[in-house]
């Protein structure tokens, strides 16, 4: 308290300095210096603020996750337009659908990867097979790929 009372002071102080010393009369310099002493005392008054806290970052995702599905989604258009962007859609999902069975134990050439995705959707996505519309080759895909997330 008594540090407050000092601050304020001293603002009351040098702001009555300044005005006497660019020729205020001695009432208003009085006047002015009071109200800065008052002013500086009713600001000391407030609380501080709270410090700030940043939230804490989210671990960071594999790779394989939603950043692909992303660049997919980006394809998706042109796919259905143009055949012949599905061969780079078709390499993008077999990156995306290898990563997942990698995470889940299981190799790409196993019968396990064949069976998880089914052999259709392994053969396409292996080149064995045409890749057909490419809006249903994702969506089946992701949907495959989330059924092995969720086993």
């Amino acid at each position: 308290m008594r540090g407050r009372i000092v601050r304020a002071a001293a603002v009351g102080a040098v702001t009555a300095g300044l005005a006497w010393a660019i020729g205020v009369d001695a009432g208003h310099v009085v006047a002015f210096g009071l109200l800065a002493a008052a002013v500086a005392a009713a600001v000391g008054l407030l609380p501080l603020p709270a410090p700030l806290a940043w939230p804490e970052e989210e671990p960071a995702t594999s790779g394989a996750g939603w950043h692909q599905v992303a660049l997919l989604a980006g394809y998706l258009g042109q796919v259905d337009r143009d055949p012949d962007r599905a061969a780079t859609v078709v390499r993008r999902l077999r990156a995306l659908a290898a990563s997942r069975l990698a995470r889940a134990g299981v190799a790409w050439h196993s019968a396990d990867a064949r069976r998880l995705l089914g052999p259709e959707l392994h053969d396409v996505l292996d080149g064995r097979r045409p890749p057909g519309q490419g809006t249903a080759l994702v969506a089946r895909t992701l949907d495959r790929l989330d059924a092995i997330d969720e086993r």
